[in-house]
């Protein structure tokens, strides 16, 4: 008996020295597969999988489905376009949220050629904090290759702040603040606050002429930790003069 048309659609095209599993769908029985390359820079591997030998030329591989009691063998032929491997490199996958798209770059072996980057499969940069899954992939007709990564958009100390006008500012874990240039804020009870660029929500620096730099962020503050005698301190809220316990001398410090 005739059996069912086999379906047999390998993915074309593939680089040099890669290796793809074949498949088949349809046909009909319970007949064995085999593959088998007859023309073209390829091989079959382990049974089942296609390796392209050269970086050009077409692969013609012809799918078998062996007789069995009730129907005749079945085949079906397709052709692998053999392309030159290219070598992604993704590059720029740490970025800090400010609003904008945070795209990331890539650089390829042969140098120069165009990669597409796609961002949880959208061709679009993403702009919100999170985990982004990263494809880059080269495919010109001539070069083939592609790499993933995973692009994270991280939360600066001020995410989510609230511009309340009249150059005042506001964020939940440090409370109210002007910025005033150059990295530099007026906090509401502290005073001048010299803040570098990329410090982010859970892990900031900030620099205080009165006490050197301190290490904190949301979830730790108003636990600050001072980088200049390695002291851990807890801000009490007070004013005028603040007041920090020094977990390492077990005393309370003042500071106007």
């Amino acid at each position: 008996e005739a059996p069912a048309a086999l379906v047999f659609a390998p993915a074309s095209p593939q680089a040099e020295q890669t290796t793809n599993a074949l498949s088949v769908s349809g046909g009909s029985g319970t007949g064995a597969v085999s593959f088998a390359v007859t023309d073209g820079p390829g091989l079959i591997a382990g049974g089942t999988n296609l390796v392209a030998t050269a970086g050009t030329g077409t692969i013609t591989v012809v799918a078998t489905k062996a007789q069995d009691g009730r129907y005749f063998a079945g085949s079906a032929t397709a052709t692998v376009t053999a392309a030159t491997a290219a070598y992604v490199y993704l590059l720029d996958l740490r970025r800090i949220h400010d609003g904008t798209a945070q795209a990331a770059s890539a650089t390829t072996m042969p140098a120069g050629l165009t990669v597409e980057i796609t961002y949880d499969g959208s061709a679009a940069a993403p702009s919100e904090v999170g985990d982004y899954a990263v494809v880059g992939t080269v495919d010109d007709g001539t070069y083939l290759g592609s790499a993933s990564g995973t692009l994270r958009i991280l939360a600066p100390w001020n995410y989510h702040h609230v511009d309340f006008g009249d150059g005042w500012c506001w964020v939940g874990w440090l409370g109210f603040y002007a910025p005033m240039g150059d990295g530099w804020i007026w906090h509401e009870k502290h005073g001048f606050f010299y803040i570098p660029a990329e410090q982010l929500l859970e892990d900031a620096w900030l620099y205080a002429v009165d006490m050197d730099w301190l290490w904190t962020g949301e979830g730790t503050y108003p636990y600050l930790f001072r980088r200049g005698d390695a002291s851990w301190l807890w801000y009490s809220g007070d004013v005028n003069p603040r007041t920090f316990y020094n977990f390492t001398e077990e005393d309370w410090e003042e500071r106007p």
